[in-house]
């Protein structure tokens, strides 16, 4: 047999969630994420770059995208765009199969 509180538990635990996550989203992503926004900033190695686009593919707001110049080595590498909105996931660096990427927060 269950205990009558329990719904009500659930129900408080759920509005705590919700409550979290909307704070969290205000911070992050709404109108005070300007002055909580993390400083980031992302290094391409061009010459060990090979322009694969892994990438560009993960990065969830689409700031790195393969440029028009080529290395030493004769590949298309990637370019960051620095327009502040990156938010210093990472995702970009630990994909990189050629390590060429370095993400500073």
């Amino acid at each position: 047999m269950t205990s009558p509180l329990y719904p009500l538990i659930l129900t408080q635990v759920l509005i705590s969630a919700l409550d979290f996550s909307r704070e969290f989203d205000d911070i992050f992503y709404g109108k005070r994420a300007r002055r909580h926004r993390i400083m980031t900033k992302i290094e391409i190695d061009n010459e060990r770059c090979k322009g694969c686009g892994l990438c560009t593919l993960v990065c969830p707001h689409a700031l790195i995208g393969i440029g028009d110049e080529m290395n030493g080595s004769g590949y298309i590498f990637a370019k960051w765009e620095s327009n502040g909105k990156c938010t210093g996931c990472a995702l970009c660096a630990e994909i990189c199969p050629d390590i060429a990427i370095a993400v500073w927060k």
